[in-house]
């Protein structure tokens, strides 16, 4: 039988913390939690689990003391934005605000953009509540703490973008494709893929020959483009590619064609609520 004391002495060598307070804190547990566990010898399995995912720590050495202490799988984020970005993921969250009203909203929580930012900057991320959130929105802690292996895009089978003329989107349901993280860095050039991917169809020759014709493009999900960024501009549910130009204070957008044959749609005034940026084209298929 596993000695349960030495057990969560381990727990606290491998949150690097020294009472049981502290790391009550770390499992989003009490204090008399862990008590208990003492008591009856036997500690639930979910909170080592949490200790190994959360710290990449080889369950084996966990229970036993035996073996290497660390499972060496990918290596913890050492990045507080990394994080971040893989919560607001998993979370299917958009933005910081988004984050901070779920916060209070399910775990009465408040926290400011402030606080994220130290999240982000000084790796003061609060991990109980990364915990809490993990059992009870059931999402593996590996998901939020590591470097995701795969990434998920939405294939819109029937979703246009027109290079020309408005398209209108004709099917919302996309085919969920799934592949390796690296595809996504380093041939799809997207470098943060937390707010989402979308593939579609482009239609029309308006950005020829930058984009043709019934060529495939992907997109990363980015409602604040910059100048000069290939984007995917909604206005009224027509579609369009186009090349982003726009008033620094915010009086009017040009979305422009790279064909010189089409003109270019200036949208200024009211009309601007009309307009919606889906996300920036970071690569094209060309099928064969």
């Amino acid at each position: 039988m596993n000695d349960t004391k030495a057990i969560i002495n381990r727990m606290k060598q491998a949150f690097k913390v020294k009472t049981n307070k502290e790391l009550a804190e770390k499992l989003g547990t009490s204090i008399s939690n862990i008590d208990n566990w003492k008591k009856r010898n036997n500690i639930p399995d979910k909170y080592i689990l949490l200790t190994s995912q959360m710290n990449d720590i080889n369950k084996n050495w966990l229970l036993t003391g035996e073996g290497n202490m660390y499972s060496g799988r990918w290596g913890l984020q050492t990045s507080g934005n990394a994080i971040l970005d893989n919560l607001l993921r998993e979370l299917n969250l958009k933005d910081e605000n988004e984050l901070i009203e779920y916060l209070e909203k399910n775990y009465d929580y408040k926290t400011t953009k402030d606080d994220i930012e130290k999240w982000k900057q000084n790796g003061e991320e609060p991990y109980g509540l990364l915990t809490k959130i993990a059992i009870k929105e059931k999402i593996n802690l590996e998901n939020l703490l590591f470097k995701p292996k795969t990434v998920k895009i939405n294939f819109f089978e029937d979703v246009y973008a027109a290079a020309g003329a408005g398209a209108i989107n004709h099917s919302i349901k996309p085919v969920i494709l799934e592949t390796d993280l690296r595809i996504v860095e380093k041939i799809f050039n997207i470098k943060n893929p937390a707010y989402g991917i979308d593939i579609i169809t482009v239609v029309g020759d308006s950005m020829e020959p930058y984009i043709s014709n019934g060529e495939i493009i992907v997109i990363e999900r980015n409602n604040n483009p910059h100048n000069g960024d290939i984007v995917i501009a909604n206005i009224n549910g027509n579609v369009y590619v186009k090349k982003l130009e726009k008033d620094p204070f915010g009086k009017w957008v040009k979305l422009i064609s790279e064909n010189p044959a089409y003109e270019t749609i200036k949208i200024e005034g009211e009309e601007l609520n009309d307009l919606q940026f889906v996300g920036i084209v970071r690569a094209k298929i060309r099928p064969f």
